[in-house]
């Protein structure tokens, strides 16, 4: 069973399902994934989660046309699945130790979600 967080690569394209902490920082709703280290922002919520939504489909695109998603996943520590093209993240709380986005992980209304997106290859 794969976890909350988890890559998945195909001759399609990638699908990823990662978990989303929401929080409200210096008057801008915040979108943050401490798997990917990667967040979006907005006014609102829903501005947040599409300003998202297009860095990851632009940080896969640019990892898959570099040759550099293996590297830089490894480089976070997720883990290959054995034989497959399946990564999957460490445990969240390994990852926020020392993490530059502590304070929106550490906010009193902090929301989280999971999100799946699914990317075809340019």
């Amino acid at each position: 069973m794969l976890g909350n967080n988890y890559i998945s690569i195909t001759a399609k394209g990638i699908e990823a399902s990662l978990e989303v902490y929401f929080c409200k920082s210096d008057g801008c709703e915040i979108a943050y994934s401490p798997a990917l280290d990667v967040l979006g922002y907005g006014k609102t919520v829903k501005e947040a989660m599409a300003s998202f939504e297009v860095v990851v489909a632009d940080f896969f695109t640019s990892c898959m046309k570099r040759g550099t998603l293996d590297e830089y996943l490894t480089g976070k520590k997720w883990t290959r699945k054995p034989k497959q093209a399946v990564f999957v993240s460490p445990q969240i709380s390994s990852l926020v130790s020392n993490n530059r986005f502590q304070r929106v992980l550490d906010s009193p209304r902090l929301s989280k979600r999971t999100i799946k997106q699914s990317l075809s290859y340019c």
